[in-house]
C-alpha cells in the first residue's frame, strides 16, 4: 500500500516539473527569398497595406526535473481586438472570438533545461486580417493564449496570455 502511494506521489511530482513559463511574439524578416526568416522578439507589429506582418508566437517551456519530459502538447489560440477602419467612425475597440485554435507537439524537453517553442500563425493570420480589412475593420491588438495540455495528475490548468500591439 505504501509503495503505491509513494509511486503516485513521485509520478505527480515528476509531471509537475515541466512548466510553461512565458509566451511572447516574434516578428520575422526575410533578407533573401531563398533563406529562412530571421526572427526577433516583438512588442508591436506594423501592418503593411499589401500583406500581414510576418509573425509567430513563442512559448517558453522549462523542465526543472532531473528527467527529460516527453510527449508534450501545447494548445494555443489567437484573437484580435478590432476597431473600425473608416475615418470619423467611433474607434471603440472590441475583442473578437479567437480566429486560430491550434496545437504544437513538442517531442522532448531535456532535464534542467529551457526550450523556446515557435507557434505558427500563418496563413490564418494573413487571411483573417485581409477579411477584416474588406469588412472595414482592422486589428489594433492581437492576443495569444497558450497552455500545456492538462492531465489529471497535474492539478490546475495554467494559461499564459500575451498581447501584441498592431500599428497601421
Amino acid at each position: 500500500m505504501r509503495a503505491v502511494v509513494l509511486a503516485a506521489l513521485l509520478a505527480a511530482n515528476a509531471s509537475a516539473e515541466l512548466t510553461l513559463d512565458a509566451a511572447g511574439w516574434q516578428s520575422g524578416r526575410v533578407e533573401k527569398p531563398a533563406r529562412p526568416a530571421i526572427w526577433a522578439d516583438a512588442e508591436r507589429a506594423a501592418l503593411s497595406p499589401m500583406s500581414a506582418p510576418l509573425l509567430r508566437g513563442k512559448a517558453v517551456l522549462k523542465n526543472r526535473g532531473p528527467k527529460a519530459a516527453e510527449g508534450i502538447l501545447l494548445r494555443y489560440t489567437v484573437s484580435a481586438r478590432l476597431v473600425t477602419d473608416k475615418p470619423g467612425a467611433a474607434a471603440e475597440a472590441q475583442w473578437a472570438l479567437p480566429f486560430l485554435i491550434d496545437e504544437r507537439r513538442v517531442p522532448k524537453v531535456g532535464p534542467n533545461s529551457v526550450l523556446d517553442v515557435p507557434l505558427s500563425l500563418t496563413p490564418k493570420l494573413d487571411i483573417y486580417l485581409k477579411k477584416m480589412k474588406r469588412q472595414g475593420m482592422r486589428a489594433n491588438m492581437l492576443k495569444l493564449q497558450a497552455m500545456i495540455e492538462p492531465h489529471a495528475a497535474d492539478g490546475a490548468v495554467k494559461v499564459i496570455e500575451t498581447l501584441l500591439e498592431v500599428v497601421p
